[in-house]
């Protein structure tokens, strides 16, 4: 097993990007243009990323997972988090509702959609269990190996309560 954590700074502040990829979004002006085509090039990274395993072949029984840590900050940068309220740093679903994108063909069946809320808490347990590891091993851990909830082996929610807080701002999702 190898483990690879790969942080884009794409699509966030500084807002840059190359003339050839701001060339593709000749209706779009300023900051949203710019987002747009950071996130072409971040799009474009992943392919990279995907293709480097096919060729490997590595990428049948490679977890991948896509997410990010918050919604976009509207203000900041033109990033839209429509059709969700609220921005980064708020506690809206705006805020905490972000892409959240496995792919591991070998153990997830492709094009499937999970509807219960998980947590980015969950990928340690879960990564620990691919790479062959007990989760359970791991002192004051928060989150729950995914994969038996996304292979529909446990058919229950992995979380009953969600909690965010930032500042003195709180919100608790009981689900």
């Amino acid at each position: 097993p190898f483990f690879i954590y790969l942080a884009f700074n794409a699509v966030h502040t500084p807002m840059e990007a190359t003339e050839a990829d701001l060339a593709q979004f000749p209706n779009l002006k300023g900051n949203r243009k710019v987002v747009a085509a950071m996130t072409l090039a971040l799009d474009r990274a992943c392919g990279v990323i995907l293709d480097k395993l096919e060729a490997l072949g590595l990428a049948k029984n490679t977890l991948v997972v896509f997410t990010n840590d918050n919604g976009g900050p509207t203000d900041r940068n033109a990033s839209s988090n429509y059709p969700l309220s609220g921005t980064k740093s708020s506690q809206l679903e705006g805020g905490i509702r972000v892409p959240f994108i496995m792919r591991w063909p070998e153990k997830i069946k492709a094009n499937s959609v999970y509807h219960h809320p998980i947590s980015t808490l969950d990928l340690l347990p879960t990564f620990v269990e691919a790479g062959g590891g007990d989760a359970d091993t791991i002192l004051h851990l928060d989150g729950v190996n995914l994969l038996p909830y996304l292979q529909g082996n446990k058919l229950e929610r992995p979380h009953q309560r969600l909690f965010w807080k930032r500042d003195v701002r709180a919100v608790v999702r009981y689900l």
